[in-house]
């Protein structure tokens, strides 16, 4: 009985952290919540010390240019699982679209250990053709997890997998 009370108890609380995902930035008088989401910066605090990050530089770019995308593991005790894959969002009338990437991604798994940064370049000139030219905001979505650096090394299962969002805005060349 212990068991099953314990198992639907996990479900549970995997359920609520996945339907938390976006926090509005600006609130700060909840320093538990374990998730957050600001513009410029997809982050995931674990707590008040350490989280992980993904923005998106420069924040601002022309037409067919490249972008990077900096992810950030502040954690002791983590690593970061990721992939070069990557989801984008363009923002159309108050609403996020998801843009269909002509892109082939090699189903890589990487790892990014305790206190590490990498860059990944996306260039920009491989969106489908209705998306070339058109201005506005734009936002990569990445797929994480984290899990334990010590042994069993499995995926933490209070945290889960999570998407970490980053915004950018494609503008005019002049």
């Amino acid at each position: 009985m212990k068991t099953k009370i314990l198992k639907l108890t996990v479900i549970m609380l995997l359920m609520a952290g996945s339907f938390s995902a976006c926090k509005e930035k600006g609130n700060d008088n909840s320093k538990s919540a374990l998730k957050a989401y600001s513009t410029t910066e997809g982050r995931f605090n674990i707590n008040e010390n350490e989280y992980v990050s993904m923005r998106v530089l420069p924040e601002k770019v022309f037409i067919n240019s490249e972008i990077k995308i900096k992810i950030e593991n502040h954690t002791s005790r983590y690593t970061l699982g990721y992939g070069y894959d990557f989801f984008l969002e363009y923002f159309d009338n108050e609403n996020w679209t998801l843009i269909q990437l002509n892109y082939n991604f090699i189903p890589v798994g990487l790892g990014l250990k305790p206190y590490e940064i990498t860059e990944q370049q996306i260039l920009l000139s491989g969106l489908p053709e209705q998306y070339l030219n058109r201005l506005g905001k734009y936002r990569i979505i990445k797929n994480v997890w984290l899990y334990s650096v010590f042994p069993p090394y499995e995926i933490d299962s209070i945290f889960g997998s999570f998407n970490l969002y980053a915004e950018f805005e494609i503008i005019q060349n002049y």
